[in-house]
Order: structure tokens, then sequence, then C-alpha cells
């Protein structure tokens, strides 16, 4: 008895295959659309340290050169406002970038997964910036070397930006390690929840189908013994099913076969004895023909001698009456001779 099951991971054949590969589908989808979030996450991830690197360069080489003007240091006079201004520009854009690097809804998903700072610093920073910006705006003094009393001025804003720049990295360092932990995480779910599904769609599928190709291969061979119990209701059971019902109406079709073969020798057998006795009759038919023909033909030989005596009959008869016409005439002559002869006797 072969049996074809095709339930399983979807169910106790409650899904059809269309439904099936439309899973299947959906699932490597899903797995693809996962996969490139996490490229794209560990982009962004690789972004924010690109930002905070180039960001800490511009804090440090803004704090030495404000650090060199408040100990009115030899090469001091070097610091310009105008390069200090550029700086805090170049910086500020790296804030802006790093506000605008993800996406609304990531903000806010990052901030239920405790990153909440991380998104909150670029947006700090770009506010002490300005801030600088706006000092330096103020300032009597807006180009050439910068004073002493506009540098100490920009250090409360500078410590400020300086503490932004050494949080940002950890918490980038924290944020990339965990979307890369995230990513791999969900992309190896994804990846056997893909596989299972793979598997799960090939054994649904490409199971019943071995189990009809062997009755197929049975009922070709002329074995119609076999028996298939189909559960489910899919495709898969349905041509099961129809094999089933196959096999079935090829076995009566065999029997009735079988019982009409049977008759038909049976009536082949009494024809026979019946053409044998038709045989028998016909020989002796044939025989009593013969007989008849025989008889017949002795019976047209004795009427052809009866005929032939006959023939001499009516010629002795011919003969006879021809001599008795002869004698009656004779007799009658000389009758009438005697009458001439005697003389006539008259009454007195």
């Amino acid at each position: 008895m072969l049996v074809g099951n095709t339930g399983g991971i979807f169910g106790e054949g409650r899904w059809s295959l269309k439904q099936r590969f439309s899973v299947a589908i959906g699932t490597a989808i899903l797995v693809a659309l996962v996969t490139m979030y996490g490229v794209r996450l560990m982009g962004k991830a690789a972004t924010f340290h690109f930002l905070e690197r180039n960001h800490m360069e511009l804090a440090l080489r803004i704090d030495a050169a404000l650090n060199r003007v408040e100990q009115a240091a030899r090469n001091a006079g070097d610091t310009h406002i105008d390069t200090i201004s550029g700086q805090l520009g170049e910086a500020r854009q790296l804030a802006v970038r790093a506000d605008n690097e993800v996406f609304g809804f990531e903000q806010q998903l990052l901030r239920l997964l405790g990153f909440g700072p991380l998104i909150d610093l670029p947006q700090k920073d770009i506010a002490d910036v300005d801030g600088m910006l706006a000092i330096i705006s103020a300032s009597p003094t807006r180009s050439g070397p910068m004073p002493v009393e506009l540098a100490q001025q920009l250090r409360p804003g500078m410590d400020a930006m300086m503490e932004n720049s050494m949080a940002f990295a950890p918490l980038t360092a924290d944020a990339a390690s965990f979307i890369k932990i995230s990513v791999f995480a969900v992309s190896a779910l994804c990846s056997l929840l893909l596989v299972a599904t793979a598997f799960a769609l090939r054994r649904r599928t490409l199971g019943p189908l071995a189990i009809a190709i062997e009755a197929a291969e049975r009922v070709a061979s002329g074995d119609l013994t076999g028996h298939m119990k189909v559960v489910g209701r899919d495709e898969a059971a349905a041509l099961m099913n129809a094999l089933h019902n196959m096999n079935e109406s090829l076995s009566r079709l065999v029997n009735d076969a079988r019982q009409d073969s049977g008759l038909i020798a049976e009536s082949a057998s009494t024809v026979r004895q019946q053409s044998e006795a038709g045989s028998d009759k016909v020989r002796y038919q044939s025989d009593a023909v013969a007989a008849i023909s025989s008889t017949i033909e002795e019976l047209a030989t004795s009427i052809a001698s009866v005929a032939d005596r006959a023939d001499e009959v009516r010629n002795l008869s011919d003969e006879s009456l021809a001599v008795s016409r002869d004698g009656w005439r004779n007799m009658e002559l000389r009758r009438r001779k005697h009458s001439c002869a005697t003389p006539a006797r008259f009454p007195h």
C-alpha cells in the first residue's frame, strides 16, 4: 500500500501547491530584503565610524589651535579666525550628515533599542557648533589671527564639542556591533527559514510525486493490486487520487474483461458443440440425400422402363384393337352375307 501525505509544515493538505510556492517565494523575498537591509545598516554603521573619526580629527585640530591661542604659544599667530570658522563649518556638516544618515523610523527604532544618545548627539553637536559660529560672527574681529579673548569665549563650546565627539565614538562602536550581530542573527534565521521552507516544499511536492510515479510504473507493469491512501487536498493529493481512481477503474475493467472472456469461452464451446452436432446432422442429411438421389435414379430408371412397356402395351393395344375391328368387320360381313343367302319368311 502506497501512502501519500501532502501535509506537514504547510498543514494537512490545507495548502495548495500554488500557495506553498507563494510562501516559498515570499520567504525568499523576505530573506533578500532582510539581507539587503542588513547590508544597508552595516553600511550606515561604517558611515557613522567614518563621520565620527573625521569629526574627532576636526575637534582635536580646533581644540589644539584654541589651546595654542590661550597659552600664547610661539606659533599662536598662525591660528586664524577664518580657519577656525571653516573647520567648525566642516564639523557642522559632519554632524548634519550624521543626523540625516538614517530615516525617521530607524531613529525611533534605535531609540527603542537604547541608542537614543547616539541619535541626540549630532543635534546637540550642531547646536554647540552653531553657538561657536555665532560667537565668531558677533566678535568685532572676524578675520585675521584669533585673539585670546575670542578663544576663551569659544572654549565652553569647544569643550562641549570635544565631549560630544568623545561620547559619539563608543556609542557608534556599540551600535555598529549591535547592528552587525543583529544582521547576522536575522540573516541566519531567515536563511534557516528559507532552507526549511525549501526542504518542506521539496518534501511535500516531490514525495507525493515519487509515490505517484511508483504507482504509475506498477500500473504500467500490469500490477493493479496496489492501493494508495491519499491524505490531503492539494494538487499532489488530487493527482494521487486520480491515479488511485484510474487503478481502481483498470482493475474493474480487467475483472470485467476476464468475466467476459470466460463467458465468451463458454459461448465458443457451446457454438463448437452445436457446430459439431450440426456437422453430424449435415453429414446424416447428406447421406440421406445421397440415398434419396440413388432411389430417385432407380425410380427414374423404373419409370423409363415402365414408359417403354407402356408404349409396347399401347402398341399391342392398338394392334389388338385393329385386329378386333377387323374381326368384327369380318363377322359383320359374314352375318350380312348369311342374311342375304337365307330366303325371307313372311308370316301368313
